[in-house]
């Protein structure tokens, strides 16, 4: 995400978790970038993001353990 904004990308951040958003933003500042990060459940976004905002949508490999239904989820995404 960091390496992406780096090179000029636009991009957006979300997590459950206040404390992964916490350190996000940390290691925004520590790398000189601008990130907007959205503490939300990626299925339900606030009414400020856009569901056709992103043209990307990239996650960690062990998110995957945390998710209960894979099939939801991944539809989710496919609806950003």
């Amino acid at each position: 995400m960091l390496a992406c904004a780096k090179k000029g990308a636009v991009v957006t951040g979300v997590d459950l978790s206040s404390e992964q958003i916490r350190l996000a933003r940390q290691a925004a500042a520590y790398c000189d970038v601008e990130v907007r990060l959205v503490e939300a459940d990626i299925r339900e976004l606030p009414e400020d993001v856009p569901r056709d905002h992103f043209d990307l949508a990239a996650t960690e490999c062990g998110i995957f353990g945390w998710i209960g239904n894979l099939d939801a989820w991944m539809n989710s995404v496919v609806a950003c």
